[in-house]
């Protein structure tokens, strides 16, 4: 694998070309994914020239997994059939596309922990859903909101980090209104350009337990501390909920799935179960009653 990510290295706008995949993924602003179909949460990185992207509704990869998932071919059949023509795509030597690292230092400098707004405007987003702010989440005053290279507007902000066990490795960003509501921008919630290697990384709502909770979003996992009185953490996407990987001293884990009617947060959940399962973890799925998530159970009680 290794002697294949060097002969590929720079190679991949060609490669992934060759296989059909448009050139108006390989855009560095956000985008369409060409995988999970959204239409502004995928964006070119090519750090290093192996071919990364990044989707915050499916998570990151690099070429071959692009490839591989565009396909529908396993990676040891795609490795075949590239090396032995990997010297026909021509290499393209490009400066490093930005980590996202000096941006996501500048908003945590920018901002502050919730609890040093009394009457903060996170606070008052959460309370309109039902919710208590978690004390590691943050808020922004006034970031800007960009739409490509264009700012649509400047909002203040719900800021949660988004850390694997021993980094920060990137930001998830909730546009809001002063009066404490979803910002009207197309995305109003965001994945930063992650700093490192997100694999198995989440956004931390409590301390860790010996049994802990995992949901989907930010505020379906507030939800469930809400319901239930039990600890819980977010993994801020469906595709990264599957990949999520529970902190030093859990041993049982209850995955609080969303029920979509299009069945991809069961199947996320129960993915999720799989692996743990195997690594031998004490896992436990609870689905909300009704279609939705437990962030609307909240709102029914």
């Amino acid at each position: 694998m290794q002697k294949f990510k060097r002969s590929t290295a720079g190679r991949w706008l060609g490669i992934l070309g060759s296989y059909g995949v448009d050139e108006t993924f390989f855009r560095t602003a956000h985008g369409p994914c060409p995988l999970c179909g959204g239409k502004d949460r995928y964006r070119w990185i090519d750090k290093g020239g192996n071919g990364e992207y990044f989707c915050s509704g499916c998570g990151p990869g690099d070429g071959l997994e692009l490839l591989s998932r565009y396909t529908g071919k396993k990676k040891g059949e795609l490795i075949r059939e590239i090396s032995p023509k990997v010297d026909k795509y021509t290499a393209i030597k490009k400066n490093p596309a930005p980590n996202g690292d000096a941006r996501i230092r500048k908003i945590m400098k920018e901002s502050k922990p919730v609890s040093s707004f009394a009457g903060g405007i996170v606070r008052k987003y959460l309370k309109s859903r039902g919710l208590k702010a978690s004390a590691l989440l943050r808020e922004h005053p006034g970031l800007p909101y960009y739409e490509g290279n264009k700012v649509l507007g400047v909002y203040p902000a719900m800021i949660a980090l988004v850390e694997t066990g021993t980094a920060l490795a990137s930001l998830h960003v909730t546009y809001l209104t002063p009066d404490g509501h979803k910002a009207p921008v197309p995305s109003p919630k965001k994945l930063l350009t992650p700093r490192c290697d997100m694999t198995g990384a989440s956004i931390r709502l409590t301390k860790p337990y010996p049994t802990l909770g995992i949901a989907e979003g930010i505020e379906t996992a507030l939800a469930v501390i809400t319901l239930y009185s039990k600890p819980c953490w977010a993994a801020a996407t469906a595709g990264m909920l599957e990949k999520f990987v529970p902190p030093e001293g859990t041993t049982s884990i209850i995955i609080y799935g969303d029920n979509d009617a299009s069945f991809t947060g069961q199947k996320s959940a129960y993915t999720l179960a799989q692996t743990l399962t195997q690594k031998g973890f004490g896992v436990t799925v609870v689905m909300p009653r009704l279609i939705g998530d437990f962030a609307d159970e909240v709102k029914n009680v």
